[in-house]
């Protein structure tokens, strides 16, 4: 339990360090330089996919590389970083070949950053702190890497206040994390490194599927900015940019919530079907209770959260929040399809249902981007991400019938749709007030696991 309270600080840590970090940039920078940080930085996520390719799950997968000695075999190990290293490069490649796509400080600040990808890439080392019987090493990277990334930001804030500064100091903080990463390994590895082809085309064709999927979910999750910036700019890229982030935290947050569940599902699923449509039930009543109150609440409270974190000037960026809080809703289900499915196995519904989103989101961002700006880029999240749960969902209940409770999803929705008008129908004065007595509602939930959890 130790270990797992320290994995969880370090992972808080690091994103609440990356989300004040972007809002010491919000306050310090104009707008649009804002926007073209928001835009590159963003981008650079689907270069740190394209640099892991599937390979760090792969990597977790092979636990058996690492026998009881922490001595892991040479030629996977050897193997696995000749990989990571290629795939490192071609992302920077391909930051690069985008950065010249782009034009004026876009471009230059683009390719600045690429080079970051294949250093923010080294969090594949977490699994061996894991194998290696001391997963406090990964929470002490972790935590090294939030205090550099939110101490440089603020030494940007202070001594270079412009986007080279601040892209800098990210660059900066990604290196010093890698350098933790490896000084942590430190140890760990002592066979002799040796590089073999085959055990290389092993590693790619099975990180090979997880790849792709997981690129298009990160191209999906950032198509909306270069949408943006190409017909709104800068400005609408910041805008959006703000809101999305603490989207961002909020999906992370509920990965970190519902990863757990994964080894329960699966032994679920191999007691039987019906075992896993009974913990499914459970499942889904609980994330009702836990995200329904914070979709009611967030209308109201997100003019205080932008205002917080980014300061006033960023407060109109509130109403794009409220319609993202409806995509952060859908993913916490599609989380809990996609690691269903994955409990039976089944993971070729990932690409296609991916796909399909991915597809359904440039559509959507080339209609209303135009028209809406930041706003159509948040509708249109929305609507790729109604679909990727449809679609999961659909898989779901056709392989596990009866997986989702209809009458008491129904009576959950009722009752927040209820506290919703109610919040909007009291005085502007008690709203606020009225909210965090929703998001309390969030902690009958929680207090019930930990004391199962302590009871177990």
């Amino acid at each position: 339990m130790l270990a797992v309270a320290a994995q969880l600080l370090g992972r808080c840590g690091a994103m609440a360090a990356n989300l004040a970090s972007l809002g010491l940039a919000a306050r310090t920078l104009p707008e649009t330089e804002f926007g073209i940080f928001v835009l590159v930085t963003g981008l650079v996520s689907v270069l740190i996919q394209m640099a892991d390719f599937g390979t760090g799950p792969v990597f977790g997968q092979q636990a058996g590389a690492l026998d009881d000695s922490r001595r892991m075999c040479g030629a996977f190990w050897g193997s696995f970083l000749a990989v990571r290293a290629g795939l490192a490069v071609l992302a920077t490649a391909i930051g690069a070949a985008l950065a010249l796509s782009m034009s004026g400080p876009a471009a230059w600040a683009m390719l600045v950053v690429s080079l970051s990808a294949g250093f923010v890439a080294a969090r594949f080392l977490d699994p061996l702190y894991q194998m290696a019987g001391v997963p406090w090493r990964s929470s002490a990277t972790q935590l090294t890497g939030a205090a550099a990334t939110l101490g440089l930001a603020a030494l940007a804030a202070r001594l270079h206040p412009t986007l080279d500064g601040f892209l800098l100091a990210f660059i900066a903080a990604a290196a010093v994390f890698c350098a933790a990463s490896w000084i942590a390994a430190g140890g760990l590895v002592t066979s002799p490194v040796e590089v073999h082809g085959a055990t290389v085309a092993r590693i790619l064709r099975l990180a090979a599927p997880i790849g792709v999927a997981g690129l298009l979910t990160s191209v999906n999750g950032r198509a909306n900015l270069l949408f943006l910036n190409h017909f709104a700019g800068p400005d609408a890229v910041a805008t959006f940019g703000a809101a999305y982030r603490v989207l961002d935290l909020a999906v992370n947050m509920a990965v970190l919530v519902l990863s757990p569940l994964i080894p329960v599902l699966s032994r679920s699923a191999q007691a039987g079907t019906e075992a896993l449509a009974t913990s499914l039930r459970g499942s889904v009543r609980l994330l009702l209770q836990l995200a329904l109150p914070l979709l009611v609440a967030t209308p109201v409270l997100s003019p205080l959260v932008m205002r917080v974190l980014y300061g006033a000037h960023y407060a109109g960026a509130a109403p794009v929040l409220d319609v993202l809080a409806l995509v952060g809703f859908g993913v916490v289900f599609s989380l809990l399809a996609s690691y269903a499915l994955l409990a039976l196995g089944m993971t070729h519904y990932a690409i296609w249902i991916t796909g399909s989103s991915v597809i359904a989101n440039l559509a959507l961002n080339a209609v209303l981007v135009p028209r809406a700006g930041a706003m159509g880029a948040a509708v249109a999240a929305v609507g790729s991400e109604c679909l990727l749960v449809t679609l999961a969902c659909t898989a779901l209940l056709h392989h596990v019938p009866g997986a989702v409770d209809v009458r008491a999803s129904a009576r959950a929705l009722g009752l927040a749709a209820a506290g919703f008008l109610l919040l909007h129908i009291v005085p502007p004065v008690a709203r606020e007030t009225g909210s965090l007595l929703v998001l309390l509602a969030c902690a009958a939930p929680l207090m019930r696991l930990w004391r199962e959890r302590r009871g177990a």
